[in-house]
């Protein structure tokens, strides 16, 4: 149930219809359907008043800048009053489909193909963000859709690291899902890499083509465990599985980048 007085929104748009509430991503606010003025459908977003206007802005700021086949697109963004506060919102692209946790707790498990193309669509996004020097830090099936028309796309840029500007985290804290960070990101490295977002992909790979997390979801065996020694036997494309497995190497040197995981999928799928 939305926090959002229906009424309220609604007069803030007038020109478009708000269909239904989708979901309130990471606590940080609420995201609707709603149809445009020329009846296509779109997400808005509207972030809760909270301490995070400028982590509002960045991410604002970051789609405005990337394109990206395997992100969404922003269509307008700005700041209403709702309940007599200020709140920012956000409207970009929609995408029917689904997230790859809720196709997963529906006993789904995506194929070699589909995990040979989230590979490579979502290490485009993660390249994209990178010629911006961003870090995505929370790539896991919640944050990673798959359309109706069998695409994948990686949203919520709430918690990204800018790497060229100041920092927003509080010393100590180290934002991310645990089970998802890769070993430098639980340690709190402030210099990450396109390697830690590549570690995230290869975890999220491992769990949805298998249906189990690779570490049993517990971060304190990521970076203590030998990515090695685990159980690849579900993986049908051998070369696949190799790749998955140096994704979530320990070192971020052993990982490939994601340059050259598009490359590597992008011949493979040639040959």
């Amino acid at each position: 149930m939305s926090k959002i007085n229906a009424n309220e929104l609604a007069k803030q748009f007038p020109n478009y219809q708000i269909i239904r509430l989708l979901g309130e991503p990471g606590g940080q606010g609420e995201v609707f359907l709603i149809q445009l003025e020329d009846d296509s459908k779109a997400a808005l977003k509207i972030y809760y008043p909270a301490n995070l206007v400028f982590r509002i802005n960045r991410e604002i700021e970051a789609i405005k800048q990337i394109q990206s086949e395997a992100m969404v697109d922003l269509i307008e963004a700005g700041t209403i009053t709702l309940s007599s506060q200020s709140c920012k919102y956000l409207i970009t692209s929609y995408i029917a489909g689904k997230d790859l946790r809720t196709f997963l707790t529906e006993g789904n498990r995506l194929s070699n193909d589909q995990a040979v193309k989230v590979c490579k669509r979502i290490s485009k996004a993660i390249d994209e963000l990178w010629k911006k020097r961003i870090v995505h830090r929370d790539i896991k099936p919640d944050n990673i859709l798959l359309s109706d028309k069998g695409d994948f796309y990686l949203i919520d840029l709430g918690i990204a690291k800018y790497l060229d500007k100041t920092t927003l985290t509080a010393a100590g804290r180290n934002p991310g899902t645990l089970g998802y960070m890769s070993p430098e990101q639980a340690l709190g490295y402030r210099n990450l890499t396109l390697k830690s977002d590549i570690f995230a992909l290869g975890i999220t790979v491992f769990e949805c083509v298998t249906g189990n997390h690779p570490f049993n979801s517990d971060q304190n065996l990521i970076g203590c465990k030998d990515p090695q020694t685990l159980d690849y036997s579900q993986f049908q494309d051998t070369f696949l599985k190799d790749l998955v497995r140096r994704m979530i190497r320990i070192r971020p040197a052993d990982r490939p980048s994601s340059g050259d995981v598009i490359q590597k999928l992008e011949t493979t799928r040639r040959s």
